[in-house]
């Protein structure tokens, strides 16, 4: 999912903001849900702030099939802490580490939201 934004630039979401493992999915459904609101947000992202580019890694998250399984949520901040501690330092998942931020599914406040740079 390179090249995308987390979704509308400076938007809070109050339903994304669940911490405990297990809530991801719906962090995910919230952010999605959020942008589904916006009129045509996808193709005009200009309506939410001039510098968004109208992708949601949570949209793709729940769009995406890999062998039969789909629905896969957006980990949490804390899920790509467990990741990056028990696979990436130990030589396991692949992970590009020159040009992947890994977005997550925890909306912080009105304006922030985190990525884990592996």
């Amino acid at each position: 999912m390179e090249g995308f934004e987390w979704g509308c630039f400076n938007s809070p979401i109050s339903d994304a903001r669940n911490i405990n493992i297990g809530t991801e999915l719906e962090n995910t459904i919230a952010i999605v849900t959020f942008h589904n609101e916006f009129n045509t947000f996808y193709d005009n992202p200009e309506q939410c702030s001039s510098i968004s580019n109208g992708t949601v890694p949570a949209k793709a998250c729940l769009e995406l099939v890999i062998e039969g399984f789909d629905n896969w949520p957006l980990p949490l901040e804390g899920e790509l802490l467990l990741i990056y501690e028990n696979l990436h330092l130990n030589g396991l998942g692949n992970f590009d580490v020159d040009s992947i931020l890994n977005w997550n599914s925890t909306d912080h406040d009105d304006n922030t939201v985190t990525a884990t740079d592996f």
